[in-house]
């Protein structure tokens, strides 16, 4: 454990001791306004980038733990997602993600470690920016890394086709970076 916190500490990435906090602390880090850019590396054909979009972060509630999300793009507030979270019997915490319209676009559980939580989603929904591709939907692994300024969400996401065969693999690393809060009115 100390060798992790000392890598943690090293990457320049969390202090130990923000990295030893509750994970309510982490969720609350979550919120408010950021710079976020969005990375999806697939093939060099089906990549993507969108870079860097306001996003509003806002605690609704904390029992249990929803945060809504809305993209702020040329001054116009346009739903993007909402998260709830809850912390299970087995002292992990399960994420539920819905969209803009309210249908669930995953549902996964995993353990704190230190500000670094991870889960498995599947089958998770197909993205919409992957509308018009021929596959069935993801078998993604969600990772956060949170500290007091940033966070980053990485995904791992195998595409699978209706044959329950993988169509292709994809990367997303999604940074969050604290902006001042008027960025976000």
């Amino acid at each position: 454990m100390k060798i992790l916190s000392t890598m943690i500490a090293l990457v320049g990435f969390a202090s130990p001791s923000f990295a030893t906090g509750a994970p309510a602390d982490f969720l609350r880090q979550m919120t408010g306004c950021f710079s976020v850019v969005f990375h999806y590396v697939e093939d060099g054909k089906h990549d993507k980038n969108y870079a860097p979009i306001i996003e509003k972060a806002e605690l609704v509630s904390e029992a249990p733990f929803i945060i809504n999300r809305t993209l702020i793009i040329e001054g116009q507030h346009q739903p993007h997602w909402t998260e709830e979270w809850v912390e299970t019997e087995a002292r992990t915490w399960r994420q539920t993600v819905t969209g803009p319209y309210g249908d669930v676009r995953y549902s996964c559980e995993g353990p704190w470690i230190l500000n670094q939580w991870s889960c498995l989603a599947d089958p998770a929904s197909k993205p919409r920016r992957d509308s018009d591709r021929p596959y069935d939907h993801l078998r993604r692994i969600n990772t956060l890394q949170i500290n007091q300024d940033r966070w980053v969400h990485v995904q791992t996401n195998q595409k699978i086709a209706g044959d329950k065969s993988i169509y292709s693999v994809e990367i997303g690393w999604n940074t969050y970076e604290r902006v001042d809060q008027q960025q976000c009115l």
